[in-house]
C-alpha cells in the first residue's frame, strides 16, 4: 500500500513507526514490490517533517527485522480503524542506492521532479499530471522520499529505514494512503489494505505481568531499535483511502493490554508552516 507513479503490484507491506530519544520520529517501511507497468517505476513517500540522507539507515545487515519484531511481539488483527475528514529554498535532492532502489531524498515535491529529470533515459519514471499536482496540494512543504525500481519480477524490497523531525511530534505516522496505476490517489474509494502496523507501547504495564517483556531481536538492528516494547496489529479488508497515525498521548495513558486508537484519515493533521 502506497503511492506509485506506474501500474505495479504491491503486497505484505509492514511499516514501524516510533519516537525516538533524540526528538525525532523513526520509521521503517517494507513491501513485495512487482512492476506492472512495463517501464521504470517508483514509489514516492511523502513525509510530514524534514529528513536528510544522514538520517538515512544501512538495512543491507538486518532486511528481516520488522518480520523479527512481529514474531516476537504481541500481535492480532485490528479492524477498528476511525475515519474522518479533517481541515485543513530552492529545489534540490540527495541520491543514493539502497537494495533494489535508486533513492531520491528531496525537501519539496520540485526536487522530486529534478531528482527524477537526473536520471538516465532507462531508469528514468514519467509521473502523470495529476499525481504531481497531488503532491504539491496535499503535501505542500512535505519532505519526499522516491524509490525507484525497474524490475518485473516481486522482490521482497529492502526496508527503506530513516529518521525525520516531524510537524507535529505527537502524532505517530503510517503512510498508507494508496495508489498503483500512476494517477492521483482516489480518496472517496475504498482500498485494499494489506499492511502490519509496528508500534511501541509505552504504556503502564498494570496487572498483566506477561507483557512486561522488552523485545530483544537478534538481528544486528542499530541499538535504539533493541528492547522495546513493541506491539504489531495487521490491517486486512476494504477501508477508505487515506493515512494512518496513532496519538502518543493516547499510548501513554492507556495500559499495556489496551490497543491504542489508531485513526485513518486524509486530509491529514499532519501541517506544514511552509504550507
Amino acid at each position: 500500500m502506497c503511492i506509485t507513479v506506474n501500474h505495479a503490484k504491491l503486497s505484505g507491506t509492514k511499516i514501524l513507526s516510533i519516537p525516538v530519544e533524540n526528538g525525532k520520529h523513526f520509521i521503517a517501511y517494507s513491501n513485495k514490490a512487482q512492476n506492472l507497468s512495463g517501464k521504470p517505476n517508483a514509489m514516492i513517500l511523502p513525509i510530514p517533517g524534514e529528513t536528510k540522507q544522514e538520517w538515512f539507515y544501512d538495512t543491507t545487515k538486518y532486511k528481516n527485522f520488522m518480520e523479527e519484531i512481529t514474531e516476537k511481539c504481541d500481535y492480532g488483527t485490528y479492524l477498528g480503524v476511525l475515519f474522518r475528514s479533517l481541515s485543513s529554498k530552492s529545489a534540490k535532492f540527495d541520491q543514493f542506492e539502497l537494495g533494489m532502489y535508486t533513492v531520491g531524498l528531496s525537501k519539496d515535491f520540485g526536487g522530486v521532479e529534478e531528482f527524477i529529470n537526473s536520471l538516465p533515459e532507462n531508469k528514468k519514471p514519467e509521473i502523470s499530471e495529476s499525481l504531481k499536482s497531488f503532491f504539491k496540494e496535499k503535501c505542500a512543504g512535505w519532505s519526499f522520499v522516491v524509490c525507484v525500481f525497474d524490475t518485473e519480477k516481486t522482490i521482497d524490497a529492502q526496508p527503506i529505514a530513516f529518521e525525520y523531525t516531524p510537524f507535529n511530534y505527537d502524532l505517530i505516522y503510517f503512510p498508507t494512503v494508496d495508489s498503483h496505476d500512476g494517477g492521483a490517489p482516489n480518496l472517496k474509494e475504498l482500498v485494499e489494505a494489506d499492511h502490519t502496523f509496528i508500534y511501541e507501547h509505552t504504556g503502564p504495564t498494570g496487572e498483566n505481568k506477561l507483557m512486561q517483556e522488552f523485545v530483544t531481536l537478534k538481528a544486528e538492528v542499530p541499538e535504539f531499535l533493541n528492547k522495546r516494547k513493541y506491539r504489531a496489529k495487521s490491517l486486512r479488508g476494504k477501508y477508505v483511502n487515506g493515512d494512518t497515525y496513532i496519538n502518543i498521548s493516547n499510548i501513554n495513558d492507556i495500559n499495556f493490554s489496551d490497543e491504542p486508537h489508531f485513526e485513518r484519515s486524509y486530509p491529514t493533521p499532519f501541517v506544514s508552516e511552509n504550507a
